[in-house]
């Protein structure tokens, strides 16, 4: 990209690597039985470990 992008040009860019992404991973989510939502909760909550705290 040069200096003369505009940030609408790098949120396209974005929005179609997350939609490819998308796409590439909803086969692996069906066979799980899960949504991209439930998916990316799984995954934030992986990614924290034992950080979170608990009452």
């Amino acid at each position: 990209m040069t200096l003369q992008t505009f940030p609408g040009d790098l949120a396209q860019s974005f929005s179609i690597i997350h939609r490819a992404f998308q796409r590439d991973t909803q086969p692996i989510y069906k066979a799980l039985n899960l949504n991209v939502t439930n998916a990316y909760i799984l995954l934030l909550l992986e990614q924290q470990g034992h950080t979170a705290k608990t009452n």
